[in-house]
């Protein structure tokens, strides 16, 4: 085999996982509690793990009380206008911005299960938030009143490492390699989304379509090789280890890598009510808030100004009082601490885009 082959395959397998999981680091006790290391195997080699009910009823009804509050009365906003076109009419940004009315939507941000799963992937205490949303499918909606983007497969491109996304459409491998070692880390575990599902939801209410496995390799699906492709869940429900068949019970969770491609379920929302989801994102320090933006006019002293994915400038404006005065739960009478150190300054303190030489390393096999 020609030697230029014989790296061209090398630098493939680098990309792929190894056949078997490797011992993660060590987790905090409230880690252990709440991922298993076979729901962590599941999401390293399907590129997305399914829990159902997560949430207990109060917690899910308080949650859709906070997506009512954001569709009626919380503004849309220059830079997710710009961005999002018509996709805002059924998505609002930056839910914590409401944690004095709806601490709920703080709650799900920094759910112990979702930061173990971040410290088992991305290494202790290195998960940040670039995104928080709550989003609505109406009943009866279409393709085109729900946005051009949700129904078409696609990987979330826009929480690429920079310069990811060109190299990945041009299946330049040494590109990727030199893209991994700059933020330290394999590309699929770079980032990953937490979807909650705040209504029953059937197949015909259009849940999230994923493809398992699509999170590995340089394969950019399409739709039509999706509705090929026998790896394509038409609900994540139907992931061989819920037993409550196709349906998403209220509460539960789909956390997908992502570089796993999915899609709104095609054919809108046949049901008479709404489907309501708050999705937030998590990645590497490497990766900034690109969905996390007000508008530029609106930087202050101490503000990062960002460009997102469609070139349209915003600038990332910490929830001071959030992260000074921390957060007092909605349910149990609990208490999310505040202050440099917290869970919460980690999540939402800085706008970040550092690269891996100005971090500590970690371990993040797993």
């Amino acid at each position: 085999m020609p030697r230029h082959q014989r790296r061209l395959r090398a630098a493939a397998a680098h990309l792929q996982p190894a056949p078997a999981p490797c011992a993660p680091p060590t987790p905090t006790a409230a880690a252990a509690e709440a991922v298993s290391t076979e729901q962590l195997s599941r999401f390293e080699r399907d590129g997305f793990l399914f829990v159902p009910s997560l949430l207990s009823e109060a917690q899910t009804a308080a949650a859709l009380r906070g997506a009512e509050f954001a569709y009626a009365d919380a503004p849309l906003d220059e830079i997710n206008i710009a961005a999002n076109g018509n996709a805002t009419l059924w998505m609002r940004q930056r839910t914590y911005q409401w944690h004095r009315q709806h601490p709920i939507f703080v709650e799900m941000l920094a759910h112990p299960f979702v930061m173990s799963l971040a410290d088992r992937v991305l290494g202790p205490g290195r998960a940040h938030a670039i995104a928080a949303q709550c989003s609505r499918i109406n009943p009866g909606a279409t393709d085109r009143e729900r946005g051009h983007i949700v129904n078409t497969i696609h990987a979330d491109t826009p929480f690429f490492a920079a310069g990811e996304r060109e190299a990945r459409q041009e299946g330049d491998l040494a590109a990727l390699l030199a893209i991994e070692a700059r933020v330290g880390a394999p590309l699929h575990r770079v980032g990953f989304s937490a979807m909650w599902y705040l209504r029953e939801t059937p197949v015909e209410m259009g849940p999230t379509e994923v493809i398992r496995g699509s999170h590995l390799g340089l394969k950019m699906w399409t739709d039509d090789e999706a509705d090929a492709s026998p790896k394509l869940l038409p609900s994540p429900a139907l992931d061989g280890h819920h037993t409550g068949g196709s349906t998403i019970p209220a509460g539960s969770l789909l956390i997908f890598n992502t570089r796993s491609f999915h899609r709104t379920a095609p054919g809108g929302n046949r049901c008479d009510v709404p489907r309501d989801i708050v999705t937030n994102a998590y990645a590497l320090p490497c990766i900034q808030k690109v969905q996390l933006l007000h508008p530029a006019a609106q930087q202050a002293a101490g503000d990062t100004a960002i460009t997102n994915g469609k070139n349209k400038e915003g600038v990332y404006k910490p929830p001071h009082a959030l992260l000074e005065e921390g957060l007092s739960l909605s349910e149990g009478g609990g208490r999310l601490e505040g202050g440099r150190g917290s869970v919460l300054w980690q999540l939402l303190g800085t706008a970040s885009g550092t690269e891996a030489r100005d971090m500590p390393t970690h371990d993040t096999q797993v």
